[in-house]
């Protein structure tokens, strides 16, 4: 059986770093019994430096898949090349390419031994996540010098495709989404309750998702609502300034920090709430938008996500982050909806999620490109 290694910056039982774990569990169940799938990654939280594990740089199971948790010296060229040499994969699958600390001994190792490398950016190079061009597009260029001719990269939205074309056009760019989580479309309805409907934020606390402008919308709301915030604070200095707006809210508004929720508790707590307010910048992908979406929770979302066909199926709200008023609407019109026209609401987010989310040909796609 072919062997799989993927290199990225942190994996379960780490709870900070977004999206690119749950992709990456996905994917490995996917496509479970076809490969043998083994994760390198760092022993450490995001924004840490307390190690995760007190047992490291051993191989951990999970989900059939073999992990090993490495301190930062371990990702030197040459211990790093003594672990992947004694694994032998025939593919390299790169999670990151501005993580250079992992990124550049990866490159240098499938270089050097003409391994199959794929680089999955994960939205780095999307216009809404390139802060510090100075920095950035410098190493850009740097890397160009470096990676070999036959790398792969992987978009997993039109937009990220788009970026990659402009930035790598001598290179492989293919698109192929991520695969959603492995979870049951629930069959019971929610209850909307008339008299306090309840929102979610739930993400990392930062300024590309966009809590600030969440929390500004809700100044113009005139009903009682209930919004509840989850998600590790990344960015201090943005949360001294949400929490400020906070502090400022109506009496109506009823604002909480609920702390960080764990990848396995994720649906059970969308399924408390009415809708999942994210006007977030840009996704290139979205997992927390799909998991409240399969968790019966609708959405109002700015339209920087691959799920803006939620306004055609009228599953949602995806509306342009210049129109304020847009999501002051949606909201107020999520508020009046009474269970009746709720219940269809949820009908046609099953449907979208169905004929949209869940499809076999990105796993055959997978399968075919390792």
């Amino acid at each position: 059986m072919k062997k799989v290694l993927i290199i990225q910056a942190g994996f379960f039982p780490a709870k900070n770093y977004g999206g690119p774990p749950v992709s990456i569990k996905n994917l490995c169940l996917a496509l479970d019994g076809l490969f043998d799938f083994y994760i390198v990654t760092q022993n450490k939280e995001l924004h840490e430096k307390e190690p995760l594990l007190a047992n490291n740089n051993i191989w951990h199971y999970m989900w059939n898949i073999n992990v090993k948790y490495l301190n930062a010296k371990d990702f030197f060229p040459y211990k790093f090349n003594k672990i992947v040499s004694e694994i032998r994969p025939s593919t390299l699958y790169l999670q990151s390419f501005f993580s250079f600390k992992i990124v550049i001994p990866t490159i240098l190792y499938a270089k050097k031994n003409k391994v199959k490398l794929i680089i999955a950016p994960r939205g780095e190079l999307l216009s809404g996540a390139l802060k510090k061009k100075w920095k950035k597009i410098p190493y850009i260029y740097f890397m160009k010098l470096i990676l070999p001719k036959n790398t792969l990269f992987q978009g997993t939205s039109a937009e990220e495709i788009k970026s990659l074309n402009f930035f790598f056009p001598k290179w492989d760019n293919i698109f192929l989404k991520n695969l959603p989580s492995p979870i049951d479309l629930q069959s019971s309805y929610h209850k909307k309750k008339n008299n306090t409907t309840k929102f979610i934020f739930l993400s990392r606390i930062v300024k590309k998702k966009n809590l600030k402008f969440a929390l500004d919308i809700l100044k113009d709301i005139s009903e009682n609502i209930i919004f509840d915030i989850y998600g590790p604070i990344e960015d201090l200095n943005y949360w001294k300034q949400c929490s400020e707006l906070i502090a400022s809210m109506p009496e109506n508004i009823s604002i909480n920090y609920c702390g960080v929720v764990s990848n396995e508790d994720v649906t059970k707590v969308f399924n408390q709430y009415d809708f999942f307010l994210f006007p977030t910048y840009s996704e290139n992908y979205g997992h927390v938008i799909v998991e409240a979406m399969v968790s019966n929770c609708p959405v109002i979302i700015s339209d920087n996500t691959p799920w803006n066909d939620i306004n055609i199926v009228k599953s949602g709200f995806a509306l342009p982050l210049s129109e304020k008023e847009l999501f002051v609407n949606a909201i107020n019109k999520a508020i009046k909806m009474d269970q009746q026209e709720y219940n269809k609401l949820i009908m046609n987010n099953r449907r979208f999620v169905r004929e949209f989310v869940y499809d076999d040909v990105s796993v055959e796609m997978y399968r075919e490109l390792f």
